[in-house]
């Protein structure tokens, strides 16, 4: 739900202050979630692109 609000173009900070939410661990799901779905920031690929090319 987190990663949804940074796509959604929330800003990290008010995040954290809304959910209580260190930056730190919002950063580091957004990291994990980058290295497995794409650069949502940068129009990386869909889950469903990423699922086709797993063997």
């Amino acid at each position: 739900m987190i990663v949804e609000l940074l796509k959604s173009g929330i800003k990290t900070r008010q995040i954290s202050d809304e959910y209580g939410i260190e930056i730190n661990m919002i950063n580091r799901w957004r990291r994990e979630y980058e290295s497995k779905m794409g650069d949502f920031q940068k129009g990386g690929n869909c889950p469903e692109q990423n699922r086709n090319l797993r063997p």
